[in-house]
């Protein structure tokens, strides 16, 4: 999938900047609400047991980066750099015709800090907060 975005991207002649954390995350997101076969193709691509680990381990790093958002980047009095600036957002938007489980909402913001936002595709508007 990365390589489709990115090779589109190539091919406009447009730079791209792709987070291997976002990726890892956005993928996490997807295995939460995934079963069976599909499941399996993404755990092991995401180096987990279970699900409940790869939950976990997401939930664990949640924290890690809001304390870190909270760091002012940049550089002190003597223009040397005082510490890193992290921002990460995780969210989810789904066709207004469908519908999630409420199991799978909770997890959504128990482990990733994320939520569900209903949109309808074929609106501009909607297309425009994504």
């Amino acid at each position: 999938m990365a390589n489709q975005v990115l090779l589109k991207q190539i091919d406009k002649g447009s730079n791209f900047v792709l987070s291997p954390l976002s990726f890892h995350f956005m993928l996490s997101l997807i295995a939460s609400g995934s079963t069976g076969r599909t499941l399996k193709q993404l755990l092991s691509y995401l180096g987990s047991k279970s699900i409940g680990d790869l939950n976990f381990m997401s939930s664990q790093f949640i924290p890690l980066t809001s304390m870190m958002s909270n760091v002012k980047g940049g550089k002190n009095k003597n223009n040397q750099i005082s510490s890193p600036s992290i921002s990460f957002a995780n969210g989810l938007w789904i066709y207004r015709r469908f519908s999630l489980s409420p199991s799978y909402e909770r997890i959504l913001k128990a482990s990733y800090d994320a939520k569900a936002n209903e949109v309808d595709f074929a609106n501009k508007k909607s297309r425009e907060v994504m």
